[in-house]
């Protein structure tokens, strides 16, 4: 089946237009062919994650990433960065016998050939790692500073938006739509709203502002009533 893509962009236009907003296109996983073309023409942003920006070289470089895009490290589908470098993602899979043991075994040697990437693709931007990082069990204080590297890379990519994800920021065990791994809203909520107006957001918004502090936190993203994202505008 295959819907009028011309006139549902043209909608997607004037309502924007209409009433002032952005439109993010979700243009992941298998999407037809010409897909984020379309999207580029009509002006409606990519949706760009760390994890899915890779090739067969490794992680895309920094200055490769669209302008019209919102960068991110990660969904609230995903693992937080931390859990992405632990594994945590391919051991919930084989634990719910979502995926057999030996593509387990095969998922998590392709992990360490990421992490190796990861870490040259954040060396590549000019960005300081932490100085023990060569395993999945490192450290709760070493990931956090991975971290942070991690936004900086996606604060200096040209996209228009980058989101700071706030499990990352409060470490959450698991991703956000699994329901075992939820917190109250309410007191994620209050935890956003302080996260944009403090100094965890900081790095970030710096590398958006050329280096300097007092970049922008634009604010918090949800997803009905759960907090999702903060902005950091370019």
């Amino acid at each position: 089946m295959r819907y009028p893509a011309d006139r549902l962009l043209q909608i997607l236009a004037e309502v924007s237009t209409e009433h002032r907003c952005l439109v993010i296109g979700e243009d992941l996983g298998l999407i037809p062919k010409g897909l984020q073309d379309d999207l580029a023409a009509a002006h409606i942003l990519s949706y760009r994650i760390l994890s899915y920006e890779q090739d067969e070289k490794g992680f895309k470089p920094v200055d490769v990433y669209p302008v019209l895009a919102l960068a991110c490290i990660s969904t609230h589908d995903h693992q937080t960065l931390a859990g992405w470098w632990r594994g945590a993602d391919i051991q919930a899979r084989c634990e719910h016998g979502i995926v057999p043991p030996d593509l387990t075994e095969k998922h998590l040697e392709d992990r360490k050939r990421e992490r190796r990437n990861l870490k040259a693709v954040l060396k590549a931007a000019g960005l300081e790692l932490p100085a023990v990082l060569s395993q999945a069990r490192a450290s709760e204080e070493t990931l956090r500073e991975l971290t942070v590297s991690g936004y900086r890379f996606i604060a200096r990519t040209p996209s228009l938006l980058a989101a700071v994800r706030l499990a990352d920021l409060t470490d959450e065990k698991g991703p956000t739509n699994v329901p075992v791994h939820q917190r109250q809203l309410s007191e994620l909520e209050a935890e956003a709203i302080g996260f944009a107006r403090g100094s965890d957001v900081e790095p970030a918004a710096q590398e958006r502002d050329g280096g300097n502090a007092g970049g922008t936190a634009a604010g918090v993203i949800k997803a009905g009533r759960a907090v999702r994202f903060i902005i950091v505008v370019r």
